[in-house]
């Protein structure tokens, strides 16, 4: 069994997609809320904000683009068991969209 994010299963249909696949859909973070969450790692405290996706949908056999959509304050404020911090820049951490949340964003693509 494969996850997406923080232990969010993939749907069965993708567990061996063969021709069933028909769409896929890429997300990237393009935008940052308020604070929702502290998480702690050894006595260090990062916060997590809410965060907005873009999220691009393509035709799975030829690439070519199909649409694109906005998933704003995705809902999982879920803190991770370890984190890594490159460039010495100042820790953050960002919520990851549910399961549900992506199919209603998904839907106007596979109605």
């Amino acid at each position: 069994m494969r996850t997406i994010g923080a232990q969010q299963q993939l749907p069965p249909a993708l567990e061996n997609p063969g021709s069933t696949v028909q769409l896929i859909a890429c997300l990237e973070r393009n935008g940052v809320g308020r604070q929702v969450e502290t998480c702690f790692f050894d006595g260090s405290k990062v916060p997590m904000y809410a965060a907005t996706y873009d999220v691009t949908v393509y035709e799975a056999r030829t690439g070519k683009g199909v649409g694109a959509t906005t998933l704003v304050d995705a809902e999982l404020p879920i803190c991770p068991s370890m984190m890594i911090v490159e460039g010495g820049g100042k820790a953050r951490l960002f919520t990851e969209p549910s399961a549900r949340q992506v199919d209603k964003a998904l839907k106007e693509f596979t109605s």
